[in-house]
Parts: structure tokens; C-alpha cells; sequence
């Protein structure tokens, strides 16, 4: 019997010709912060899982910081530092806060800020999650003006920290993300240029 044709027994060819390709999953330049040991619990201490996510997806181009939906994290103040990477983003899904109040804020750490974003280039902070900045009790202090009447305070220090902070950065993008409950100020910009905040970012405060 004569063999059939080449082209009429061709062979086959697999879904994905180059499986092992490195460049074949757009996965790889996530870094998801349950896979640093983040628990989303809301009650944990996740900043070591944020930092060593951080530092992976600094090193690579368009690394992605992945705070998934279905969690609370909470961490301690934290200085994100560059510079990174072309098109880093830090994506919240899921919930992101600081500890509750200033007698839950650890003695070391800055009173005047909680996350802050360091010397960075082309950084987007984004997704579909809350940052809750559990302010009541900031707002609540003696020191406060409204604490006392006619505007009297009671002596001693009154910071409040910032909850979002980036500094000496450019090239900036906020997006989609709900800010509120701030101890102080949502937002602030020192040294930043080419910062573009979308209008679905939604800042709220309780009254």
C-alpha cells in the first residue's frame, strides 16, 4: 500500500506549541500577597507579606501587587520604596487598612503616615477594593479641636497620619478604588508630577 500524502496525514499540533514558554502566562508578573502569607483576616498583621510582594513585583516589568477581593488586610505603616520596573500597578480587590486607632498603632512607626508610595515612575494604585482608614478614633482624640468646647483642645500631640502618601514620584495613575474614614488626609502629593486620578475614585468620611 502506497503511504498517504504528507498533506493528507498531517501532524498534530499541540493547543499551545511552546507549553515552557516563560512569556506564555501573563500570571507570572502577578504576585499575589496570600502567596507571602498574608491572611486577609482582618485582624493579622499582613505588612511582611505586602513588603516581600512589593519587592518581587518591583523587579520586574509590569509586576502586578495583588491584594485579592474576599479579604481584609491590615498592615502597619509602610514606605513602598523605588524606583521599580516600567508598569508597576498595586491592585486592591479586596480591603486594605491600618490598625484601629492610635493605641493599636505600633510605638516605632511614623504617627504622620500610613502607606507611602517613594520614588517612583509610571506606578498605578487601582482595582475594585476599599482602602478603610478606621479614623474614628484619630478623630476622637482630646487634642482635637472639636473635642472641646469652643474650639478648646487639651494639651499634648495630636498627629494623625495621612493615609495615602506619595512622594518625589511622577507619572502617577488612582483608579476605581473607594478612600475613606482617613485619620487625616486621604490623599496627598509632595514632589509628584504627572498624576492623573480617574474619576472612579470615590473618597468618603463618616460624619
Amino acid at each position: 500500500m502506497m503511504p498517504l500524502h504528507p498533506l493528507l496525514n498531517p501532524p498534530s499540533i499541540p493547543s499551545d506549541p511552546y507549553p515552557n514558554d516563560p512569556g506564555s502566562n501573563s500570571s507570572d508578573c502577578i504576585f499575589n500577597v496570600m502567596d507571602y502569607g498574608a491572611i486577609g483576616d482582618g485582624s493579622t498583621d499582613d505588612t511582611d507579606a505586602f513588603r516581600k510582594a512589593w519587592k518581587e513585583a518591583c523587579g520586574v516589568e509590569s509586576g502586578v501587587i495583588l491584594a485579592p477581593s474576599g479579604y481584609s488586610f491590615t498592615i502597619t505603616s509602610t514606605i513602598f520604596t523605588g524606583p521599580c520596573k516600567p508598569g508597576l500597578v498595586f491592585q486592591v480587590d479586596g480591603c486594605l487598612m491600618p490598625p484601629d486607632g492610635p493605641d493599636s498603632w505600633p510605638e516605632k512607626d511614623s504617627t504622620k503616615q500610613w502607606l507611602v508610595f517613594y520614588r517612583l515612575d509610571g506606578m498605578t494604585l487601582t482595582g475594585e477594593g476599599t482602602i478603610e482608614g478606621n479614623g474614628e478614633k484619630w478623630w476622637d482624640l482630646p487634642c482635637k479641636p472639636h473635642r472641646g468646647p469652643n474650639g478648646s483642645t487639651s494639651k499634648g500631640p495630636c498627629d494623625s497620619p495621612a493615609l495615602i502618601r506619595f512622594f518625589m514620584s511622577s507619572n502617577l495613575a488612582v483608579s476605581g478604588l473607594r478612600i475613606q474614614n482617613s485619620p487625616q488626609i486621604h490623599m496627598k502629593f509632595d514632589g509628584c508630577e504627572g498624576v492623573l486620578i480617574e474619576k472612579t475614585v470615590h473618597i468618603f468620611s463618616k460624619t
